[in-house]
């Protein structure tokens, strides 16, 4: 993100910047809990929540029907930046080894956008 960020402003105000976002999110998730656990406890709790959801799915191409409904696109902007980003956390890499996940996340991408994903696992 600090990459990200230090390409699209000038550089004297990226690392101020970068500051205030990161400390702005580290209260957001603060708040909303999350942040309270100790890092291994939210990877477990992450893969725990990945587990779940691809047991769920099993070998159906979408959550509920033959097709996708409103669940999969809620489910799938969630965990589309995990499997197409290149975020190297414990949580998005797990979700990339789940290979009912990768395929989950390119037929709704395909559905979405009308062609795969270019991307490479």
């Amino acid at each position: 993100m600090r990459a990200s960020l230090a390409s699209q402003i000038p550089s004297v105000l990226a690392p101020p910047v970068f500051f205030l976002m990161r400390t702005q999110f580290g209260k957001q998730l603060y708040a909303r809990g999350i942040a309270r656990h100790a890092p291994n406890v939210i990877a477990r709790k992450g893969r725990g929540d990945l587990d779940a959801l691809a047991a769920f799915l099993g070998e159906r191409p979408f959550l509920l029907k033959e097709r996708p409904v409103s669940a999969d696109t809620a489910v799938f902007g969630l965990v589309a930046p995990m499997v197409y980003w290149p975020m190297e956390t414990p949580v998005a890499k797990y979700a990339r080894s789940l290979p009912n996940l990768r395929a989950y996340c390119d037929r709704m991408h395909e559905q979405c956008f009308g062609h795969k994903p270019r991307i490479s696992y």
